[in-house]
Protein backbone atom coordinates (compact mmCIF):
# COMPACT_ATOMS: atom_id res chain seq x y z
CA UNK A 1 0.00 0.00 0.00
CA UNK A 2 1.58 3.84 -0.69
CA UNK A 3 0.04 6.93 -0.60
CA UNK A 4 0.00 8.35 -4.43
CA UNK A 5 -0.97 12.05 -4.51
CA UNK A 6 -1.79 14.09 -7.78
CA UNK A 7 0.98 16.41 -9.02
CA UNK A 8 -1.12 18.02 -12.09
CA UNK A 9 -4.47 17.68 -13.57
CA UNK A 10 -4.65 15.16 -16.18
CA UNK A 11 -6.00 11.81 -17.23
CA UNK A 12 -5.42 8.86 -14.40
CA UNK A 13 -3.63 7.05 -17.21
CA UNK A 14 -0.89 9.51 -17.50
CA UNK A 15 2.31 8.46 -15.67
CA UNK A 16 2.44 13.07 -15.59
CA UNK A 17 -0.55 12.86 -13.45
CA UNK A 18 1.32 11.93 -10.19
CA UNK A 19 3.79 12.41 -7.95
CA UNK A 20 6.95 9.76 -8.55
CA UNK A 21 5.60 9.04 -12.09
CA UNK A 22 3.61 6.55 -10.28
CA UNK A 23 -0.15 5.22 -11.45
CA UNK A 24 -2.19 4.00 -8.40
CA UNK A 25 -2.52 0.46 -8.64
CA UNK A 26 -4.49 -1.86 -6.30
CA UNK A 27 -4.26 -1.01 -2.25
CA UNK A 28 -3.19 2.37 -2.49
CA UNK A 29 -4.59 5.55 -1.15
CA UNK A 30 -5.13 8.09 -3.38
CA UNK A 31 -5.24 11.77 -3.23
CA UNK A 32 -6.53 14.83 -5.95
CA UNK A 33 -4.09 17.44 -3.91
CA UNK A 34 -5.79 20.07 -4.97
CA UNK A 35 -5.53 18.56 -8.91
CA UNK A 36 -8.56 17.52 -11.03
CA UNK A 37 -8.03 13.93 -12.05
CA UNK A 38 -9.95 12.39 -14.91
CA UNK A 39 -10.87 8.82 -14.62
CA UNK A 40 -9.95 7.67 -17.94
CA UNK A 41 -9.79 4.05 -17.12
CA UNK A 42 -11.31 1.27 -14.41
CA UNK A 43 -9.53 1.85 -11.02
CA UNK A 44 -9.36 -0.63 -8.12
CA UNK A 45 -7.60 1.47 -5.01
CA UNK A 46 -8.04 1.31 -1.46
CA UNK A 47 -9.38 5.16 -0.99
CA UNK A 48 -9.88 8.17 -3.33
CA UNK A 49 -9.70 11.38 -1.00
CA UNK A 50 -9.51 15.26 -1.14
CA UNK A 51 -8.84 15.43 2.16
CA UNK A 52 -5.34 16.57 3.80
CA UNK A 53 -3.26 13.78 5.03
CA UNK A 54 -0.11 12.11 3.90
CA UNK A 55 1.09 14.97 2.50
CA UNK A 56 -2.18 16.12 1.04
CA UNK A 57 -3.41 19.51 0.41
CA UNK A 58 -7.30 19.36 0.42
CA UNK A 59 -9.34 19.90 -2.52
CA UNK A 60 -9.35 18.71 -5.89
CA UNK A 61 -11.69 15.91 -7.11
CA UNK A 62 -12.15 13.01 -9.47
CA UNK A 63 -13.95 13.33 -13.14
CA UNK A 64 -15.34 10.16 -14.39
CA UNK A 65 -15.04 10.19 -18.65
CA UNK A 66 -16.27 7.26 -20.38
CA UNK A 67 -13.43 6.09 -22.52
CA UNK A 68 -14.13 2.42 -21.07
CA UNK A 69 -17.85 1.52 -21.04
CA UNK A 70 -19.41 0.84 -18.29
CA UNK A 71 -16.46 2.65 -16.48
CA UNK A 72 -15.92 0.88 -13.08
CA UNK A 73 -14.79 2.55 -10.17
CA UNK A 74 -13.69 0.08 -6.78
CA UNK A 75 -12.35 2.32 -3.93
CA UNK A 76 -12.99 0.89 -0.55
CA UNK A 77 -13.05 4.52 0.86
CA UNK A 78 -14.52 7.50 -1.11
CA UNK A 79 -13.95 10.74 1.62
CA UNK A 80 -14.64 14.37 0.99
CA UNK A 81 -12.51 16.94 2.19
CA UNK A 82 -12.90 21.00 1.18
CA UNK A 83 -14.11 19.45 -2.06
CA UNK A 84 -16.13 17.22 -3.80
CA UNK A 85 -14.55 13.83 -4.17
CA UNK A 86 -16.01 11.81 -6.82
CA UNK A 87 -17.69 13.44 -10.20
CA UNK A 88 -19.76 11.49 -12.02
CA UNK A 89 -20.59 14.34 -15.19
CA UNK A 90 -22.88 13.36 -17.87
CA UNK A 91 -21.04 16.04 -19.93
CA UNK A 92 -18.29 12.99 -20.28
CA UNK A 93 -20.40 9.36 -19.72
CA UNK A 94 -21.73 10.42 -22.96
CA UNK A 95 -25.07 8.44 -22.74
CA UNK A 96 -23.31 5.28 -20.99
CA UNK A 97 -23.58 4.29 -17.51
CA UNK A 98 -21.00 4.17 -14.40
CA UNK A 99 -20.49 1.51 -11.84
CA UNK A 100 -19.11 2.28 -8.31
CA UNK A 101 -18.29 0.18 -5.55
CA UNK A 102 -17.33 0.95 -2.83
CA UNK A 103 -17.54 0.43 1.20
CA UNK A 104 -17.61 3.75 2.90
CA UNK A 105 -18.18 7.17 1.08
CA UNK A 106 -18.29 9.90 3.39
CA UNK A 107 -18.55 13.58 3.44
CA UNK A 108 -16.07 15.36 5.98
CA UNK A 109 -16.15 19.05 5.17
CA UNK A 110 -15.90 21.66 7.51
CA UNK A 111 -16.88 24.02 5.35
CA UNK A 112 -20.48 25.89 5.25
CA UNK A 113 -20.55 25.14 1.61
CA UNK A 114 -21.73 21.65 0.23
CA UNK A 115 -19.26 18.99 -0.57
CA UNK A 116 -19.68 15.73 -1.21
CA UNK A 117 -18.49 12.46 -1.37
CA UNK A 118 -20.04 11.50 -4.56
CA UNK A 119 -21.98 13.77 -6.90
CA UNK A 120 -23.94 12.65 -9.98
CA UNK A 121 -25.14 14.45 -12.46
CA UNK A 122 -26.66 11.90 -15.40
CA UNK A 123 -29.21 12.54 -17.85
CA UNK A 124 -32.27 10.34 -19.40
CA UNK A 125 -30.54 7.13 -20.71
CA UNK A 126 -27.87 7.40 -18.88
CA UNK A 127 -27.20 4.83 -15.43
CA UNK A 128 -25.09 5.20 -12.53
CA UNK A 129 -24.86 2.00 -10.25
CA UNK A 130 -23.81 2.30 -6.58
CA UNK A 131 -22.78 -0.76 -4.83
CA UNK A 132 -21.50 -0.53 -1.49
CA UNK A 133 -21.66 -0.68 2.96
CA UNK A 134 -22.53 2.80 3.83
CA UNK A 135 -23.45 6.30 2.31
CA UNK A 136 -22.79 8.56 5.39
CA UNK A 137 -22.97 12.42 5.74
CA UNK A 138 -20.95 13.03 8.72
CA UNK A 139 -20.36 16.72 8.54
CA UNK A 140 -20.47 19.74 6.15
CA UNK A 141 -23.78 21.99 5.91
CA UNK A 142 -26.01 20.20 3.32
CA UNK A 143 -23.49 18.14 2.47
CA UNK A 144 -24.48 14.19 1.48
CA UNK A 145 -22.31 11.33 0.71
CA UNK A 146 -24.03 11.08 -2.07
CA UNK A 147 -25.81 13.70 -4.24
CA UNK A 148 -27.35 13.56 -7.16
CA UNK A 149 -27.10 16.79 -8.64
CA UNK A 150 -28.40 17.57 -11.79
CA UNK A 151 -29.90 15.45 -14.56
CA UNK A 152 -32.48 12.68 -14.85
CA UNK A 153 -31.14 9.47 -15.66
CA UNK A 154 -31.22 6.67 -13.34
CA UNK A 155 -29.80 5.48 -10.41
CA UNK A 156 -29.50 1.92 -8.42
CA UNK A 157 -28.09 2.34 -4.56
CA UNK A 158 -27.25 -0.87 -2.73
CA UNK A 159 -26.56 0.50 0.86
CA UNK A 160 -26.95 1.32 4.25
CA UNK A 161 -28.08 5.32 3.92
CA UNK A 162 -26.98 7.50 7.23
CA UNK A 163 -27.52 11.14 8.27
CA UNK A 164 -24.68 12.94 10.53
CA UNK A 165 -25.28 12.97 14.51
CA UNK A 166 -23.62 16.31 14.99
CA UNK A 167 -24.69 18.43 12.00
CA UNK A 168 -26.99 18.75 8.90
CA UNK A 169 -25.13 16.81 6.72
CA UNK A 170 -27.05 13.96 4.91
CA UNK A 171 -26.27 10.43 3.76
CA UNK A 172 -28.41 11.18 -0.05
CA UNK A 173 -29.50 14.58 -1.38
CA UNK A 174 -31.31 14.54 -4.41
CA UNK A 175 -31.02 18.30 -5.90
CA UNK A 176 -33.96 20.60 -7.41
CA UNK A 177 -35.43 20.99 -10.86
CA UNK A 178 -34.62 16.91 -11.09
CA UNK A 179 -36.80 14.00 -11.64
CA UNK A 180 -34.70 10.44 -11.85
CA UNK A 181 -35.37 7.46 -11.37
CA UNK A 182 -34.07 6.41 -7.99
CA UNK A 183 -34.06 2.47 -6.94
CA UNK A 184 -32.68 2.13 -3.04
CA UNK A 185 -31.69 -0.85 -1.60
CA UNK A 186 -30.49 -0.86 1.80
CA UNK A 187 -31.60 0.54 5.51
CA UNK A 188 -32.25 3.97 6.45
CA UNK A 189 -31.49 5.76 8.95
CA UNK A 190 -32.09 9.63 9.77
CA UNK A 191 -29.44 11.64 12.15
CA UNK A 192 -29.38 14.96 14.49
CA UNK A 193 -30.10 18.93 13.80
CA UNK A 194 -32.14 18.49 10.39
CA UNK A 195 -29.92 16.09 9.25
CA UNK A 196 -31.87 13.61 6.92
CA UNK A 197 -30.57 9.85 5.89
CA UNK A 198 -32.50 10.94 2.28
CA UNK A 199 -33.60 14.59 1.50
CA UNK A 200 -34.93 16.00 -1.57
CA UNK A 201 -35.11 19.04 -2.33
CA UNK A 202 -37.85 21.50 -2.79
CA UNK A 203 -38.64 21.19 -6.29
CA UNK A 204 -37.37 17.47 -7.31
CA UNK A 205 -39.91 15.10 -8.55
CA UNK A 206 -38.08 11.78 -8.65
CA UNK A 207 -39.51 8.10 -8.67
CA UNK A 208 -37.94 7.31 -5.83
CA UNK A 209 -38.29 3.58 -4.39
CA UNK A 210 -36.46 2.08 -1.53
CA UNK A 211 -36.56 -1.36 0.11
CA UNK A 212 -35.65 -1.51 3.57
CA UNK A 213 -36.22 -0.57 6.69
CA UNK A 214 -36.05 3.55 7.89
CA UNK A 215 -35.15 4.76 11.45
CA UNK A 216 -35.76 8.66 12.53
CA UNK A 217 -33.03 10.19 14.34
CA UNK A 218 -31.86 10.91 17.69
CA UNK A 219 -32.52 14.70 18.10
CA UNK A 220 -34.05 17.99 16.00
CA UNK A 221 -35.67 17.26 13.18
CA UNK A 222 -33.50 14.38 11.89
CA UNK A 223 -35.53 12.42 9.29
CA UNK A 224 -34.60 8.98 7.47
CA UNK A 225 -36.47 10.51 4.84
CA UNK A 226 -37.14 13.81 4.25
CA UNK A 227 -39.75 15.54 1.80
CA UNK A 228 -39.67 19.07 1.37
CA UNK A 229 -42.75 19.78 -1.12
CA UNK A 230 -44.02 18.03 -3.98
CA UNK A 231 -41.63 14.93 -3.92
CA UNK A 232 -43.57 11.27 -3.87
CA UNK A 233 -42.00 8.18 -2.67
CA UNK A 234 -42.59 4.30 -1.87
CA UNK A 235 -41.43 2.17 0.56
CA UNK A 236 -41.31 -1.60 0.67
CA UNK A 237 -40.49 -1.95 4.29
CA UNK A 238 -41.37 -0.76 7.87
CA UNK A 239 -40.86 2.81 9.25
CA UNK A 240 -39.63 3.18 12.94
CA UNK A 241 -40.05 6.93 14.64
CA UNK A 242 -36.59 7.99 16.50
CA UNK A 243 -35.55 6.48 19.90
CA UNK A 244 -34.18 9.81 21.71
CA UNK A 245 -34.78 13.48 21.26
CA UNK A 246 -37.29 14.85 20.45
CA UNK A 247 -38.91 15.97 16.50
CA UNK A 248 -37.13 12.56 15.04
CA UNK A 249 -40.11 11.10 12.61
CA UNK A 250 -39.09 8.08 10.13
CA UNK A 251 -40.40 9.86 7.81
CA UNK A 252 -41.48 13.83 7.41
CA UNK A 253 -43.48 15.21 4.38
CA UNK A 254 -43.87 18.50 4.35
CA UNK A 255 -45.35 18.99 1.10
CA UNK A 256 -47.96 17.57 -0.79
CA UNK A 257 -46.75 14.23 -2.08
CA UNK A 258 -48.21 10.99 -1.56
CA UNK A 259 -46.37 8.51 0.68
CA UNK A 260 -46.81 4.30 0.04
CA UNK A 261 -45.29 2.45 2.93
CA UNK A 262 -45.79 -1.19 2.21
CA UNK A 263 -45.25 -2.26 5.82
CA UNK A 264 -45.94 -1.01 9.11
CA UNK A 265 -45.39 2.83 10.59
CA UNK A 266 -44.48 2.35 14.26
CA UNK A 267 -43.85 4.96 16.28
CA UNK A 268 -40.55 5.83 18.32
CA UNK A 269 -39.99 6.02 22.14
CA UNK A 270 -40.27 9.49 22.29
CA UNK A 271 -42.53 12.74 21.85
CA UNK A 272 -42.82 14.06 18.58
CA UNK A 273 -41.56 10.33 17.07
CA UNK A 274 -44.08 9.54 14.56
CA UNK A 275 -43.55 6.80 12.05
CA UNK A 276 -44.58 9.05 8.94
CA UNK A 277 -45.51 12.68 10.10
CA UNK A 278 -47.62 14.74 7.40
CA UNK A 279 -46.91 18.21 7.69
CA UNK A 280 -48.81 19.72 4.46
CA UNK A 281 -51.08 18.37 2.43
CA UNK A 282 -49.67 14.96 1.31
CA UNK A 283 -51.03 11.87 1.06
CA UNK A 284 -49.71 8.54 3.29
CA UNK A 285 -51.17 5.30 2.34
CA UNK A 286 -49.69 2.62 4.97
CA UNK A 287 -50.32 -0.86 5.45
CA UNK A 288 -50.36 -0.31 9.31
CA UNK A 289 -50.00 2.40 12.30
CA UNK A 290 -48.89 1.53 15.96
CA UNK A 291 -48.05 4.00 18.49
CA UNK A 292 -46.16 3.69 21.31
CA UNK A 293 -47.62 5.66 23.84
CA UNK A 294 -44.33 7.64 25.09
CA UNK A 295 -46.07 11.03 24.97
CA UNK A 296 -47.64 13.79 22.44
CA UNK A 297 -46.88 12.76 18.44
CA UNK A 298 -45.92 9.39 19.23
CA UNK A 299 -47.96 8.16 16.79
CA UNK A 300 -47.31 5.43 13.82
CA UNK A 301 -49.03 8.35 11.15
CA UNK A 302 -49.15 11.94 12.14
CA UNK A 303 -50.15 15.13 10.64
CA UNK A 304 -50.22 19.07 11.17
CA UNK A 305 -51.88 21.05 8.78
CA UNK A 306 -53.96 18.70 6.88
CA UNK A 307 -54.42 15.10 6.66
CA UNK A 308 -55.44 13.21 3.81
CA UNK A 309 -54.33 9.16 4.37
CA UNK A 310 -56.15 5.97 4.19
Amino acid sequence: MANILAAANGNWSSTSTWVGGVVPVAGDNVYANTRTVTIDVNVNVAKLSTQAENGATAGGSFSVTCAVTPITITPTTIAAGSSTCLVVNSSTLSGRSAIVYSTDVYSSSTNTNATHGISSDIRTGETFYFYGGNLRGLTGFNAAALSLSSGSGTSYITANIYASTTTQAHGLIIGNNLSPTVIINGNIYGGNSSGNAISLLSTSTPNLTTTGNIYGGNNGNGAGLYLANNNSATVIGNVYGGTSGTGCMGIRNDGTGMITVNGICEAGTQTDASGLELRGSGVGIVKRAKGNGYGVGSVGVGFSLYRDWE
